[in-house]
């Protein structure tokens, strides 16, 4: 299969095996696999983790894809307050919040870095539009209570 058509097919910036396998039902999976390692090594796909892989020249739509790394997550954090304005820093890790393990987990790529904590309450969060994908975002209250949960004031 040709990268070009591939690109043209897929058509969104990141995506999984699973959904692969349902865009392309007719491929082996041997075939598909072998691919996917190919592009990777030439760098024109990055493999986020076991099973995602992205695009390597994506720009846009990295809050989503902290959702898709650890699911179910939603972005809170210092991010979020950034996001929404509550501190004046720019923050360039993207912060979410897991409802189980990893209890703390950072993954470093060549879009960012990504880091996710657990929090007992997992709510409080909605689903915004951002770059024509959906993506779960914590409502500002929300994100206070994590960052003093995160630090400590709820233990």
């Amino acid at each position: 299969m040709k990268f070009v058509f591939f690109r043209s097919k897929v058509g969104v910036p990141y995506f999984s095996t699973i959904f692969l396998r349902q865009m392309f039902p007719d491929l082996e999976l041997g075939y598909l696999s072998l691919q996917l390692t190919r592009w990777c090594e030439a760098g024109r796909l990055v493999q986020i983790r076991k099973g995602l892989y992205a695009f390597g020249d994506i720009t846009a739509g990295l809050p989503g894809l902290a959702n898709e790394i650890v699911a179910p997550s939603y972005l809170s954090g210092l991010w979020a307050l950034e996001h929404y304005g509550m501190i004046p820093e720019a923050v360039w890790e993207y912060t979410s919040v897991c409802r189980v393990s990893p209890r703390r987990k950072v993954w470093q790529t060549p879009f960012g870095r990504f880091s996710y904590r657990q929090v007992k309450f997992f709510s409080g969060y909605e689903r915004v539009e951002w770059d024509g994908r959906h993506v779960f975002l914590a409502v500002p209250e929300k994100v206070l209570c994590d960052e003093w949960y995160l630090a400590g004031g709820g233990q």
